[in-house]
């Protein structure tokens, strides 16, 4: 064990490593997500959310992440600033299940059961696919 990660206030539901391996961002029903040395322990950023957080995804060198949260809004933040960029989909009565990054660029991927979001890094749309004959379970 390397470090104890102790601010949560709730139970955790995901958590994302960095490809740099210095950090490591967790999110919960506490409505956070929070950005912490992977060393220390020590919180670098505590993003406030209006809803518990479902989903994370940590783009290209990890300069941003994206967030879904109560399975209806994707939200891209900055991971330097800590400050939320961009507010990228309400869903609707669709339900948000996840969101990915782009293995080598800066896109991510977010999806319904009948629908795939896929945006660039500064949070615009870039395509949005739709599927009405299957469900979609995962990316």
């Amino acid at each position: 064990l390397v470090c104890l990660l102790r601010g949560h206030s709730s139970s955790i539901k995901v958590a994302a490593a960095f490809p740099s391996n210095d950090r490591v961002a967790t999110g919960g029903y506490d409505n956070r997500a929070v950005i912490w040395n992977a060393s220390t322990g020590e919180i670098l950023h505590d993003l406030r959310h209006w809803d518990w957080v479902t989903s994370i995804a940590i783009l290209g060198s990890g300069e941003r992440i994206a967030s879904v949260l109560g399975y209806r809004y994707a939200v891209l933040w900055s991971t330097i600033s800590g400050e939320r960029l961009h507010t990228m989909v309400d869903s609707g009565s669709d339900r948000l299940h996840g969101i990915v990054a782009f293995p080598h660029d800066d896109r991510i991927a977010g999806f319904t059961e009948t629908q795939v979001f896929i945006w660039n890094s500064s949070g615009h749309l870039l395509q949005q696919l739709v599927d009405d004959t299957q469900q979609i379970e995962g990316l």
